[in-house]
């Protein structure tokens, strides 16, 4: 039995989307009001996550201890959260990353002929990586984790201290640190930076796309075309694989369509042709 758990309506609706191509699915209810975002829902329904495997999407409102007493007792978890990359495909449609015991993707496989044309389509042209911007940045642009991602995966943590010290031990050029309450426009902040530092941001992706070099955690959905070396600032890495990449990110995130179908689930299990 796979277990799904109600959280709140947006997540909701993309839990029971997703259950509609899974036969041995089970979704525990929540109740009425919506819980706290640190408190944990009250599932009637469920007993333990040795039941079955659980599927998750976010770390709010108790979905974020399921998954480590999955991770504790080594039970499959499936992760679900915001889509990477928002292409016109997944601006017209409701879309989510789906990962399976991980939280990001960050290891390459090779993909099919069928992932390729379908990231082909997905993209449509309107979306290549531009070419690099070798050494003509001015500052580190730094973009620390939120503070939920600071909580749950760093236990609180000062990422933003410590990743400061290591840079500037090694660069001498200044420090901008951008979170996410930054007014300036985004593109504005990559396209002068001389690279880009993060946990796990999806920032880093937008910089990658935009030809700037990035330096992130290894749980990264980009660490394949970054370092994760911060004492490295000055050499930042300039990966000749990016259009790959961009195909391997765009085939681990789906649809509404293709979560019902059976698509990702498909996906998720290695049973795609």
């Amino acid at each position: 039995m796979v277990q799904g758990f109600y959280t709140k309506p947006t997540m909701d609706l993309a839990t029971l989307k997703l259950f509609k191509s899974i036969p041995d699915g089970l979704i525990h209810g929540r109740p009425s009001y919506v819980t706290g975002q640190w408190e944990r829902t009250q599932w009637q329904t469920f007993k333990s996550v040795e039941q079955g495997p659980c599927v998750c999407f976010g770390i709010l409102r108790g979905t974020g201890e399921i998954i480590r007493e999955c991770q504790d007792k080594g039970v499959d978890f499936y992760y679900g959260d915001h889509s990477y990359i928002f292409t016109d495909t997944f601006k017209k449609e409701k879309s989510y990353r789906i990962t399976k015991n991980n939280f990001q993707v960050n290891k390459m496989q090779e993909l099919t002929k069928n992932e390729i044309a379908r990231a082909e389509k997905i993209k449509n042209n309107n979306i290549n990586p531009a070419p690099w911007k070798e050494r003509t940045g001015h500052y580190i642009l730094v973009c620390p984790p939120s503070k939920y991602v600071t909580k749950y995966f760093l236990d609180d943590k000062d990422w933003l201290a410590e990743t400061e010290k290591v840079l500037m031990e090694n660069t001498d050029r200044p420090i901008k640190v951008r979170t996410k309450d930054t007014q300036t426009p985004l593109d504005k902040d990559i396209s002068h930076a001389h690279a880009v530092v993060t946990y796990n941001s999806t920032v880093a992706i937008h910089a990658i796309l935009n030809g700037v070099p990035v330096f992130c955690d290894g749980v990264s959905v980009s660490n394949p075309v970054s370092s994760s070396n911060f004492a490295n600032i000055e050499t930042p890495f300039y990966p000749e694989n990016r259009v790959e990449w961009l195909n391997w990110v765009l085939s681990n995130q789906f649809t509404f369509e293709e979560m019902s179908n059976g698509y990702a689930w498909s996906k998720l299990n290695d049973k795609m042709s």
